[in-house]
């Protein structure tokens, strides 16, 4: 990483990370006609990750930032395995997809403005966007007897995310004078995304792709934390209320 401040005004980090990751696949047990097989699909020995961030500050009170990264999520080893397996919890055999599993690439957009009205405060708002290359997913199907269920884990193809979030952390002295406003803060902070989903027609990721507008496998749509804090000489205390939106714990398949 290279940190680079031009003046008072203008700072570039910048940098390359280089990360290797060899799995090695045994014979594992599969449901296939031999009993085992060693197949799996080919991944990256070699990510390369960018990463530049941009931060621009007209005065000692006020960050704009622009910055960009790149990043990796490998599968768990589990996820990578022939054999299935039942899952009591959700009442279904899971199986793999067939050849393994591969890891997901995302590239990381974000603008971000914070201001910081005195020592301890900001107020910031910030957009950003991510674009998701094979994104790992449950995916459910119902058997042809209409009560057996399946979940196979799978890489959809992609995915787009854009989002917005804000944070404030600011003590109440604005709404005039006294010590006491001074002591009492109000905290809070809240994101919000928009999925668009690249998936396949078939589950064994043939018939081409379609295009869903709905969260990831596991991703909220929003959520929010909002609270309130007295500090004082002596004492304090906090107040929080936070929540999160519906999650998709499994994607349906229709087929």
């Amino acid at each position: 990483m290279l940190d680079n401040k031009f003046n008072q005004y203008v700072r570039l980090v910048w940098g390359l990370r280089a990360e290797s990751y060899v799995y090695t696949q045994i014979a594992s047990q599969s449901d296939n006609a031999a009993g085992f097989e060693t197949a799996q699909k080919d991944d990256k020995v070699w990510q390369y990750l960018p990463s530049v961030n941009l931060t621009v500050s007209p005065s000692n009170k006020v960050n704009l930032r622009l910055g960009y990264n790149k990043s990796v999520l490998r599968p768990q080893f589990s996820e990578r395995l022939n054999m299935p397996y039942y899952d009591p919890v959700r009442n279904a055999m899971v199986y793999n997809y067939t050849g393994g599993i591969v890891s997901t690439v995302v590239d990381n957009y974000d603008f971000k403005t914070e201001w910081f009205p005195s020592q301890g405060e900001i107020i910031s708002f910030g957009i950003y966007k991510k674009d998701i290359k094979n994104p790992i997913e449950g995916v459910t199907q119902i058997g042809n007897d209409g009560g057996t269920r399946y979940i196979y884990n799978m890489n959809s193809d992609s995915a787009k995310l854009f989002g917005f979030e804000f944070e404030i952390y600011k003590n109440l002295s604005f709404l005039g004078e006294g010590d006491l406003l001074r002591k009492i803060f109000l905290s809070g902070n809240a994101a919000f995304n928009s999925t668009k989903v690249t998936g396949y027609v078939n589950i064994d990721g043939t018939g081409g792709l379609y295009e869903a507008n709905r969260p990831l496998f596991g991703q909220a749509p929003y959520n929010y934390n909002i609270g309130m804090d007295y500090i004082g000489d002596r004492l304090g205390f906090s107040l929080r209320h936070n929540a999160i939106g519906d999650q998709y714990i499994l994607v349906g398949f229709d087929y």
